[in-house]
């Protein structure tokens, strides 16, 4: 009597909620083999090599491609997505491309992607610091053994938050102009083969007495700057002068023609 009550109660049940149903896996795929045969079921893994088919009578199945004539899917497993996907191609490394070109004097033309800089042979050449300078990377050092000049050449991206060339100029000078230890005694800018370049000098007080760096500051890929600097003590500046500012002022474009005052 009990068991005839429980199956009345399970009839009732599924007469009164007749919508709701177990969820189940969709059996629409179906695999053709080559010797005839077919299953049906739900493919679950596929590969260049084999298909994996959970059978709808039970039961995982895994078959060779060779062993397929054809199949049927309608979702795409995870491994279609991920084919499916477009290749992530990660942006180049900013690397500085780099040549040296001796002449007949002796001196060595080096150059850097879009800009040159032609020293002299009798500047020692050292070696570069593993540190940046902030975002600016150091792609050439050297030293005037007869004053003690050194000459350094960075690129980086455009410093002081500046959105171009000619911003990076007046936020330049403002920057110079705040600085109570610093004098400004020349500002030129000019252009080189249509790209803009500011040549300036200053000096300031160190704990070694006075100092003067002349600068060279070029306008060279997108959304970046090339600067040379020369630092001299001031007092060496007067014999040595035209030498160290020649090196600076070597800076510009490659093929670059003869700078137009603005």
């Amino acid at each position: 009597m009990h068991h005839m009550t429980r199956r009345l109660a399970i009839t009732i049940l599924a007469l009164a909620f007749p919508t709701i149903a177990i969820p189940t896996i969709a059996m629409a795929d179906w695999v053709s083999l080559k010797n005839g045969g077919r299953i049906e079921g739900k493919i679950i893994r596929k590969s260049d090599h084999e298909i994996a088919i959970r059978r709808k009578e039970g039961g995982l199945v895994t078959l060779r491609r060779d062993q397929i004539a054809e199949f049927h899917t309608t979702i795409p497993t995870k491994t279609d997505e991920k084919k499916a996907e477009p290749k992530r191609v990660s942006p180049p490394k900013s690397k500085v491309r780099y040549g040296e070109v001796p002449d007949r004097a002796g001196n060595i033309k080096h150059r850097f992607d879009d800009a040159q800089l032609e020293v002299p042979g009798t500047l020692e050449k050292l070696e570069l610091p593993k540190r940046r300078h902030g975002e600016a990377q150091v792609v050439g050092r050297w030293r005037d053994p007869d004053t003690g000049a050194m000459f350094e050449l960075t690129r980086g991206p455009l410093p002081l938050g500046s959105e171009d060339f000619e911003e990076l100029v007046r936020r330049l000078r403002r920057f110079y102009l705040a600085a109570a230890e610093v004098r400004i005694d020349r500002w030129e800018r000019t252009r080189l083969s249509g790209q803009p370049l500011l040549h300036f000098e200053i000096r300031r007080e160190t704990p070694r007495g006075e100092e003067t760096q002349i600068l060279q500051w070029l306008e060279g890929l997108p959304g970046e700057v090339y600067a040379i600097t020369a630092t001299v003590a001031t007092s060496k500046l007067g014999d040595h002068g035209e030498k160290i500012r020649t090196v600076v002022r070597s800076l510009r474009p490659i093929a670059a023609d003869r700078p137009t005052a603005e």
